[in-house]
């Protein structure tokens, strides 16, 4: 497969995308544990253009969460590409760990007809095939009003 760039969205506006975001998807990541169920995203804008990330997932019955700070990989671009800074381990934050994070798709609302969503991955460059099929797969959901 020929090395190409992910499309990501454009105009991302922060302030319509705080909130509370589901994961309805992921590949699987040293980020998080295998056997993780209702796995979300909280985002809190801060006052100097960063925002707060808190992660939480529930393991055999327990949270597990950890916090960090998301902000734009490069300010003077339009593109959803972000980075996000978190300190491991979270019991004990001495170690910064930054990642990429970038929004592949979202609604024109900024949410679906039911709830907000988020499918996420850590990519690598043989996943860009199959992201695309499930980011097509969830808009044919959306589109047939289908709750899932």
């Amino acid at each position: 497969m020929a090395n190409k760039e992910m499309e990501v969205v454009k105009g991302l506006d922060l302030n319509r995308y705080m909130g509370r975001w589901y994961e309805i998807a992921s590949f699987p990541s040293r980020n998080q544990p295998k056997n993780g169920t209702d796995t979300r995203a909280t985002y809190t804008s801060r006052d100097d253009g960063t925002v707060h990330v808190l992660n939480e997932t529930w393991t055999d019955g327990k949270k597990g969460s950890i916090e960090g700070t998301a902000y734009k990989a490069d300010p003077s671009s339009d593109e959803a590409k972000l980075k996000v800074k978190f300190y491991v381990p979270p019991f004990l934050p001495i170690i910064p760990v930054v990642r990429d994070y970038w929004v592949l798709y979202l609604d024109e609302d900024y949410q679906t007809h039911k709830r907000n969503r988020l499918a996420s991955s850590s990519m690598a460059e043989q996943q860009i095939e199959i992201v695309a099929t499930e980011i097509s797969e969830i808009e044919a959901i959306e589109a047939a009003q289908i709750d899932v």
